[in-house]
């Protein structure tokens, strides 16, 4: 599925995996579905929570591969940041599967708890991806569905600077108007430094923990990283508590290019991070990289390609290290024709032609050098 905008791709932490082993033939319904804490299975007696249960059913079968917003609930401005909502499995490349576990009566709403989990016929194994929590309103004899996200929206404080918007939750973050000053300057410091066109203002999300950014969206038990979140907006959501998370806000003043991954996080990896990459520094994941036998052009080869499955995320390092030195050779005019380039173009040829390089063996050897080389 593909956006015309910009796709940031949240991807979170594992907290915890859960997984079910069941009988092929074995289909679950609301008495036999998987039990979670204290999420009954029972078939409650109301029979309205019936029609209530029909109507998210109908609703999340008929889109299997998206829960899409309903709108009428969101104001404008809210509108605009959230468009579209979708759960996919990264990993299986399949969609979920759900079953209603649980409900909640408050006043004359229900609250449903729907149990996404992925089945795997082939070893009669089901992965719990989350239980997702919505709202049923009643509205002209029927029901509506609200989701909690268009709840929680009304609940955020807003603060604005001249590029970005930020929204938090007050029980959750103290706004620090010095980190806020500091992300305003990058953005006019690297605008200017590359002629980057304004962009519209950026919806900055603050949240403590990944749990507290899938609670906030109605995700009341998440334990999957396999499931990512596209946003079709200018979005970002940062669950590090910083108003100056320099990787997504690079992502951001360099939006209208879409090159290969290893470039577009590469860049970002670089200037971004001061160096970080997530969770591990650029010189950690060298450190990884040397372990294994980086100077073989067929190993390389598949790290720059992302088909070298014993590393993971090796395009950031590999791209910072590739974006830092074309910015040594060629300046900002280099590092943007590099940025130029398409998410079709083969990552060696791209490597090849910008750095004037005779082959795609040397420029695999170019990129072993720059990793042997590597040094704080």
């Amino acid at each position: 599925m593909k956006f015309k905008k910009h796709i940031l791709l949240i991807y979170l932490l594992l907290v915890s995996n859960l997984a079910f082993s069941q009988k092929q033939e074995e289909k679950y319904t609301l008495e036999n579905s998987p039990k979670f804490d204290n999420h009954r299975s029972v078939p409650p007696n109301d029979r309205n929570v019936y029609k209530a249960m029909e109507i998210w059913k109908e609703y999340i079968s008929t889109q299997n591969d998206s829960l899409l917003l309903k709108t009428e609930y969101l104001t404008p401005e809210h509108l605009n940041i959230i468009k579209n909502q979708i759960f996919y499995s990264y990993v299986s490349k399949s969609f979920f599967h759900y079953q209603i576990i649980d409900y909640k009566k408050e006043e004359d709403t229900y609250l449903l708890d729907t149990h996404l989990y992925l089945l795997f016929p082939k070893d009669s194994t089901i992965t719990t991806l989350s239980i997702y929590r919505v709202r049923l309103v009643p509205k002209d004899g029927t029901y509506k569905i609200k989701f909690m996200v268009e709840e929680n929206m009304s609940k955020l404080t807003k603060k604005e600077t001249e590029w970005i918007d930020y929204y938090y939750l007050p029980s959750q973050h103290n706004f620090s108007k010095e980190k806020a000053q500091q992300a305003n300057n990058y953005c006019d410091s690297i605008s200017t430094l590359f002629k980057l066109p304004k962009r519209e203002k950026m919806q900055y999300f603050i949240f403590p923990s990944a749990s507290d950014l899938f609670l906030f969206w109605g995700h009341i038990n998440y334990f999957n990283p396999g499931v990512v979140m596209l946003k079709e907006n200018q979005g970002i959501f940062i669950t590090h508590s910083s108003e100056f998370y320099t990787h997504e806000i690079t992502h951001y003043l360099f939006g209208k290019y879409e090159p290969n991954y290893i470039f577009s996080e590469g860049l970002a990896s670089w200037m971004g991070n001061g160096g970080l990459n997530y969770y591990l520094s650029v010189k950690e994941y060298i450190d990884s990289i040397k372990e294994h036998d980086y100077e073989d052009v067929e190993i390389m080869e598949k790290m720059l390609r992302r088909k070298y499955y014993q590393l993971v995320s090796t395009h950031y390092t590999l791209g910072a290290l590739i974006m830092q030195e074309a910015y040594k050779k060629g300046g900002t005019e280099l590092v943007k024709s590099i940025m130029s380039t398409t998410r079709e173009e083969d990552v060696i040829d791209v490597i090849r032609e910008q750095f004037g390089l005779k082959s795609n063996e040397e420029a695999i050897k170019f990129v072993i050098t720059l990793v042997k080389n590597y040094s704080n």
